[in-house]
């Protein structure tokens, strides 16, 4: 099949559906590059629905901060002035 011109290959696999190019690009680095070139343009696998769990027994991970407006006083060497200047 390599043989074949680009455009006859992209025909040819344009029949397959995801699992059966999913199989088809693992054992050949040749196809599984012109597959990822051409995915747009190939089938592609159905994406149904997405949820979101939310799960209580899991303890949150992340800290929450408050932030604080108003403003600061930073003392700023001549050489990053400089910089934020320019």
């Amino acid at each position: 099949m390599q043989s074949l011109p680009t455009e006859v290959q992209l025909d040819v696999l344009k029949c397959l559906n995801f699992d059966q190019l999913f199989s088809f690009k693992q054992p050949n680095f040749y196809f599984c590059n012109f597959i990822n070139k051409h995915e747009k343009e190939l089938a592609l696998m159905y994406f149904g629905e997405l949820e979101i769990i939310y799960n209580d027994n899991y303890p949150n991970p992340y800290k929450i901060i408050e932030l604080k407006s108003g403003i600061f006083e930073f003392t700023l060497k001549d050489q990053l002035k400089n910089k934020w200047q320019k």
